[in-house]
């Protein structure tokens, strides 16, 4: 009988650490910033914050555009980070498109990133290249550089200033456009 008092003690004390480790644990992550890094390393929320300026670039889409940050200036600009090593990049790439044509007419500048190589890009690209001027560059490009895209897909508000008026990962919940 003492063995099994003993086994059952000894059964309660290692539930009750176990449960205070994980106590601890989920703390731990309610008290992390959206800005942290999730689980898997990424950043859960878009790199740039709001008021962010955009350093100067130099870019040449799809079609053979240059685009400078300078050309931005003067017009709001819509900015979507896409890349070709994500599915739900490729889930929202019409959403974006959508938001675009409905909400960003002539007066606005709407850019699409795609970041990965050129050969895995041509869905992105077709799916994008209606409603934007479609950047295809690697990790280390000056477009990619410039807003730091690493995490996707993420959109950007510009205002006629240059700097970030909203950010958001993922397209759903857009605002209006900016200056609207």
């Amino acid at each position: 009988m003492p063995y099994l008092t003993a086994a059952v003690v000894l059964v309660a004390v290692a539930c009750a650490a176990n449960l205070l480790l994980t106590f601890g644990v989920i703390r731990r992550l309610r008290a992390g910033t959206p800005e942290a890094a999730g689980p898997s390393g990424f950043p859960m929320a878009p790199q740039l914050a709001v008021g962010a300026e955009i350093p100067a670039f130099t870019a040449t889409s799809t079609d053979g555009q240059e685009i400078t940050l300078d050309g931005l200036l003067g017009r709001p600009t819509l900015v979507g980070l896409f890349s070709t090593a994500c599915d739900t990049c490729r889930d929202q790439a019409p959403e974006f498109v959508a938001h675009a044509t409905s909400a960003h007419g002539d007066d606005r500048n709407v850019i699409a990133l795609v970041q990965g190589p050129a050969e895995d890009a041509g869905d992105l690209i077709a799916a994008l290249g209606g409603a934007a001027r479609v950047i295809v560059e690697p990790l280390d490009g000056p477009f990619s550089k410039a807003f730091q895209a690493r995490t996707f897909p993420t959109v950007y508000e510009l205002g006629v200033d240059g700097r970030v008026a909203h950010a958001q990962l993922g397209v759903g919940r857009l605002p209006a456009p900016v200056g609207a």
